[in-house]
């Protein structure tokens, strides 16, 4: 379907015909050019991005660990899995960061006993003296 504008002027001829598919032209690249640079993805950019809130600073065992799983991650995905690890409470404290998780704005944390506070069979956990450990 071809639509047609009909502009006039006084000066020169009386009746001009443009076809507005002429007009559309350049346009219509230029869209199809916007869509593909925004819809063209960074290859560097990894395709799944975990945020790790720590608590303790960056030489404690925790967050090296960490560090170290994001590392393996990162090799062993080839880069479409990486792990940002934000240590000394950068992103949050410790129960403020479990709120976090539970509204997905960050995804891991490491914690001492303060899930207990949410999930009852954590308490399990705290008590480690509660079971007993068999002799063999």
């Amino acid at each position: 379907m071809i639509f047609t504008v009909i502009l006039s002027d006084t000066d020169q001829m009386p009746e001009t015909r443009t076809t507005l598919s002429f007009f559309l032209r350049p346009s219509f690249l230029s869209v199809i050019v916007l869509f593909c640079i925004i819809g063209c993805k960074n290859s560097r950019e990894p395709e799944f991005l975990f945020r790790a809130a720590m608590i303790p600073n960056e030489d404690h065992t925790w967050t090296k660990a960490f560090v170290h799983l994001g590392e393996i991650l990162e090799e062993r995905s080839k880069g479409r899995i990486k792990v940002e690890v934000y240590p000394s409470e950068q992103l949050a404290k410790e129960m403020e960061a479990i709120r976090l998780i539970k509204t997905e704005v960050i995804d891991m944390t490491t914690t001492g006993s303060t899930l207990s506070n949410w999930t009852e069979i954590m308490v399990f956990c705290e008590l480690p003296f509660c079971s007993r450990i068999v002799p063999k």
